[in-house]
Order: structure tokens, then sequence, then C-alpha cells
């Protein structure tokens, strides 16, 4: 829902104001303080105060950051092609960040001895 609202009604008014770059670099900032904030999130913690504020702030992101990276890929196509490109970069994109993310779980557990690895993933 945050990633929608912020798509929809804020994303693009920031672009044309500050511009696509300053709005994703934003939107990348927010996720990653998400990520590393929902990394810190105590064990026994409440998801009302340590998770959905921090999902919250990742969907900030996310809102920004998806519009401007479209936005910024399909600025070097002409108009009358525009449709025509828009769909190889968009299959790119999700294939690279799917590629990235199984690639960063996958290696994650062998790089990790198992004594540091947390509670819930211990054999």
């Amino acid at each position: 829902m945050v990633i929608a609202a912020v798509s929809l009604l804020l994303s693009a008014r920031l672009s044309a104001r500050i511009g696509g770059p300053a709005v994703l670099r934003a939107g990348l900032v927010a996720v990653a303080a998400g990520l590393l904030l929902l990394g810190r999130a105590p064990v026994h913690g409440s998801y009302l105060v340590d998770v959905a504020p921090v999902l919250i702030l990742i969907g900030l992101g996310m809102g920004l950051a998806i519009p401007s990276v479209i936005m910024l890929a399909m600025s070097g196509a002409d108009p009358a092609q525009a449709g025509l490109a828009s769909g190889p970069e968009q299959h790119r994109a999700s294939r690279s960040a799917g590629a990235i993310g199984t690639r960063l779980l996958a290696t994650w557990p062998r790089r990790t001895p198992p004594g540091r690895w947390p509670p819930g993933l211990r054999r």
C-alpha cells in the first residue's frame, strides 16, 4: 500500500521538482536504511514497534525508487518506440533483482559459521 501510494502521489511530483536521479538516490537510501533497521529488529520484539515502521520506510523508498528507475530507463527511448522499449527494460530489471537476491541468499549460509546463525535458522 505504501509503495503504491508513494508511487502514484509523490514520486512524479518529486521527480519533476528535483530530478529523477535525486529521487532515485533518496529512495535507495531509504530502502538501505530500512533493511539495516530490519536486520536489527529483536527476536521477541513487537510487530507494531519494531517491524511495521521499518516496512513503511522500505515501502517509501521502493515507492520513490521504482518509478524513478523506470523513468530514467525510458528517458532515452524515442517516443514512437516507448512501448516497445519498456518491455525488455522491465524484464531485465526484474530478472537482475531476482538473480542478485538469489545469489545473496545462496551464499550467506555458506559464509556464515553455523554458530553465528540467527536462532530460527540453527540446525
